[in-house]
């Protein structure tokens, strides 16, 4: 549910450009070593 509403809340505020699968690709991985490491 947080990261679900952490990827809504980049939408909201338009952070977001380019392809969505790029940002998913990207920030996932990210989000992934954040939590994770």
């Amino acid at each position: 549910p947080s990261l679900a509403r952490t990827f809504g809340e980049f939408l909201d505020e338009g952070i977001i450009e380019g392809s969505w699968k790029e940002f998913t690709i990207v920030h996932y991985r990210t989000l992934e070593g954040l939590l994770f490491e």
